[in-house]
């Protein structure tokens, strides 16, 4: 081969790579331009013409726009991240499609880098769960105390599945074990199920983290729900339970409560009174030893707002439609030390038999649902 022919085969190989390069970097701008339209949503439908574009544009990139789409996500964001999660799997599907392999080691070390996002995680391991169940499992096997309530929920269950190979002995080590670990109040109460059954008592009420202890006042009037809907002076000043509020029908004391309900059920017909069309209030703190982000757990089959502090950081407007635990979430920002939490709970005209129940539940947890690291202080 003549050396000018060696130098002309040279410069094609280079200009080829460059070519690849640009070619990349062309691809990766526009799925980066695709993420930031979907990012750009909002509530009322703000940016969805551009976002669904975007979501085909980013849908056509197959393989190559999973990892830039699971980086995107954000707890924080939850429409954006609603956009993301089924873009995620029209993409492995493409990728299928196209017999595109599937980056599963990079989809590894996305999931066991906890310092990513809980949701972008989850998604991940769905992704590797759906192309390799053996590397699933794998993960499982040390994510029982996973930051992911999605992901730790599932180690629990391959955790507890193991249980009828193991010895008497053993099952009694392993599912003291997954009872420390356990997040979710069903998987909870299974286990304590278990453990009964092998002789050891525990105490559930105690572990998920229901708040059992409050002050109450009401009940307050709430004709046409304008009560739960406005502002009461009680959430405008300091609580002070050592001075009466003014009521509708002269001064209310605030009264302690400590509820026995296994789930930590207040009934609010029997602590304040069977009344219609009234509003009552929930006072309580707990200590946290650093600022920390957490989730107040609501149950409740009547109106909810949340104050912290002082500020108001949730609101559910809806009577008579079922309670369950972890029913409602409002996620708070705790600042070290003491935390004071009001509840205000409505209840409505109470026309049908089924709808006089009136009570609430609650508890603190970590964003796994795991029992938060704050001591109760009850409501002082």
């Amino acid at each position: 081969m003549t050396w000018d022919r060696k130098k002309y085969l040279l410069g094609y190989a280079i200009a080829m790579i460059g070519l690849c390069d640009s070619g990349t970097q062309v691809i990766a701008q526009q799925t980066d331009a695709s993420i930031e339209a979907i990012r750009a949503v909002g509530p009322k439908g703000k940016g969805n013409p551009a976002a669904s574009s975007a979501w085909k544009d980013l849908v056509s990139k197959g393989a190559e726009g999973l990892i830039p789409a699971l980086e995107a996500m954000d707890d924080d964001s939850a429409l954006s991240s609603n956009w993301l999660r089924p873009a995620l799997d029209a993409m492995a599907e493409k990728a299928r499609q196209q017999s595109q392999p599937l980056p599963l080691a990079r989809f590894e070390a996305f999931v066991l880098d906890r310092k990513k996002g809980r949701a972008a995680r989850a998604c991940a391991f769905d992704l590797i769960q759906s192309n390799d169940q053996a590397l699933a499992d794998k993960i499982l096997d040390s994510s029982l105390d996973d930051p992911s309530g999605e992901i730790r929920r599932m180690a629990i269950a391959r955790a507890l599945g193991k249980m009828p190979t193991f010895s008497v002995e053993r099952q009694m080590k392993e599912m003291e074990l997954l009872f420390g670990k356990a997040a979710d109040i069903d998987q909870v109460e299974k286990i304590a199920k278990e453990l009964k059954a092998l002789g050891k008592e525990v105490n559930v009420r105690s572990k998920v983290g229901y708040i059992t202890n409050w002050s109450l006042v009401g009940p307050f009037d709430n004709g046409g729900n304008k009560g739960f809907l406005s502002q009461l002076p009680i959430e405008k000043q300091p609580i002070d339970l050592a001075k009466p509020v003014a009521g509708p029908k002269g001064e209310l004391a605030w009264k302690n409560c400590e509820t026995s309900d296994k789930a930590g059920v207040v009934d609010l017909n029997k602590e304040v009174g069977n009344e219609k069309s009234v509003v009552a209030y929930a006072f309580t703190r707990v200590n946290s030893p650093v600022e920390q982000r957490v989730q107040l757990r609501i149950g409740s089959i009547t109106s909810v707002r949340v104050l912290l502090n002082g500020s108001q950081v949730y609101e559910h407007d809806e009577y008579h439609h079922g309670m369950s635990p972890d029913q409602y979430i409002a996620e708070m920002n705790l600042k070290p030390g003491v935390n004071s939490i009001l509840i205000k709970i409505g209840q409505n005209e109470k026309a049908q038999s089924w709808e006089k129940n009136w009570q609430f539940q609650a508890r603190l947890t970590d964003f796994a649902g795991a029992r938060a690291n704050v001591e109760p202080m009850g409501p002082g």
